[in-house]
């Protein structure tokens, strides 16, 4: 069976979308995560080979409707990574100012 790159992207935002709703729950559902970003990672190779050899003016609607989807993924590792670095930040704001007060 060959794997076209439409049906290989239609296959991968599947994916993506069985296992989305699950990312943030690390504890409930350990694979969802790695499952989502390789998805994502694969489709956005996939759409970079595809640009390198048609260009992105012969994109056909499926594709740019898996590159949306993978991109919700990017979005998601975004977002957390910003949280993450907040989190960071008011925790060590908290622990000067509580030694600032010691």
């Amino acid at each position: 069976m060959c794997l076209t790159p439409t049906y290989l992207n239609l296959v991968l935002s599947v994916t993506i979308l069985l296992h989305r709703p699950r990312f943030k729950l690390k504890d409930v559902s350990p694979t969802s995560r790695p499952k989502c970003v390789a998805a994502a990672e694969r489709i956005l190779q996939l759409m970079r080979q595809y640009d390198g050899i048609y260009g992105v003016a012969k994109t056909p609607q499926t594709a740019m409707m898996t590159t949306y989807v993978a991109g919700t993924v990017f979005a998601l590792l975004c977002a957390e990574n910003e949280a993450d670095k907040s989190a960071a930040r008011s925790e060590e704001h908290t622990s000067e100012l509580q030694s600032q007060d010691a």
